[in-house]
């Protein structure tokens, strides 16, 4: 059953709400993509990595060289202020995310859902001032989980295969996400747990935040329509931008919530608790293992690897 349209006047560019949805990778953050999208004044599409991949190099290289004291003053900082850099940033940012509302005539607001982008807020923040947030937390140890297995699998490429990379992965992004709150106030949290356990309640609360009015009956049906069953098989119920069965095999797992007792042994435990275990005290996730416990073992030794490893690489730049 797919959510019912709600009419909406097309309305411009100017009155348009940017919405980032971010969090560490593999915390539900396609989901509440895709649950939003149900809505014809949602406009999205698959990740652009914006300002992660394009604009966020752009700013690294201007600043890293007008910083770098050199020989000769190289550099396009002699030529492009600042104010021109970011007006590029704006102008650019904006036909992007322009492009996407082209989608959707109706559209009032556009999200722009790339899970990276948590840590490219600061940057966001200077190019598109107006910028909205919503941060998908979910529990590190189904995180770890998930993450792990997109490592040794389909997400090679990108995602930690080991316990302790994954959890370093979700402390560091989730920490950043967490900062966007002293930022801005067009600032959300979600949790992926209370999707699961109240979505209609939790959905409609976000779109009322985002200025777009729906009743429990569309929520429900968004949120039957976004069933992990119909996303798996790429159902044509969903309201999607893109092909929901171009997504690698293993992509959508159980989406379920504590999964991770089943699926985690005590030393990996103690891993994820170990290095998240400050964050999920501050977010209420209850620990499994004893809270004071000594270093894993593991994380020891890739942190002895890791000081071997830049020792040479400073030893070899020497030379």
């Amino acid at each position: 059953m797919t959510a019912d349209p709600i009419p909406q006047a097309s309305p411009s560019s100017q009155m348009r709400r940017y919405v980032f949805v971010v969090g560490s990778p593999r915390s539900g953050t396609t989901w509440l993509q895709l649950l939003l999208a149900q809505h014809p004044a949602v406009a999205t599409h698959q990740e652009t990595h914006l300002f992660h991949n394009y604009l966020g190099p752009l700013e690294r290289a201007y600043r890293g060289g007008r910083d770098t004291a050199q020989l000769r003053d190289v550099g396009i900082h002699n030529v492009v202020d600042e104010q021109a850099l970011y007006g590029f940033c704006r102008q650019f940012a904006l036909q992007a995310l322009d492009g996407i509302a082209a989608s959707e005539p109706q559209a009032e607001v556009v999200i722009e859902k790339s899970p990276d982008h948590v840590r490219d807020h600061e940057l966001i923040l200077r190019v598109l001032p107006e910028a909205w947030f919503v941060h998908v937390i979910r529990d590190p140890r189904d995180v770890a989980i998930s993450m792990r297995s997109a490592g040794r699998g389909w997400g090679r490429s990108w995602a930690p295969s080991r316990t302790h990379g994954a959890a370093s992965t979700w402390a560091h992004n989730v920490q950043c996400g967490l900062d966007i709150a002293q930022k801005t106030d067009r600032y959300r949290e979600i949790r992926y747990e209370d999707l699961l356990e109240r979505g209609s309640t939790e959905l409609g609360e976000l779109f009322t935040w985002l200025g777009l009015p729906v009743d429990a009956g569309f929520c429900d049906a968004a949120l039957a329509a976004c069933s992990i069953e119909n996303l798996r098989g790429g159902d044509a119920k969903v309201r999607s931008p893109w092909a929901l069965r171009k997504e690698p095999e293993g992509f959508y797992r159980s989406g379920r919530s504590g999964g991770w007792v089943d699926e985690l042994g005590r030393r990996e435990l103690n891993t994820i608790e170990y290095i998240a275990g400050p964050l999920m005290d501050r977010l209420g996730y209850k620990r499994a293992m004893a809270k004071r416990r000594a270093r894993p073992w593991s994380l020891a030794m890739f942190n002895g690897l890791a000081m071997v490893r830049d020792r040479a690489i400073g030893l070899l730049r020497a030379v």
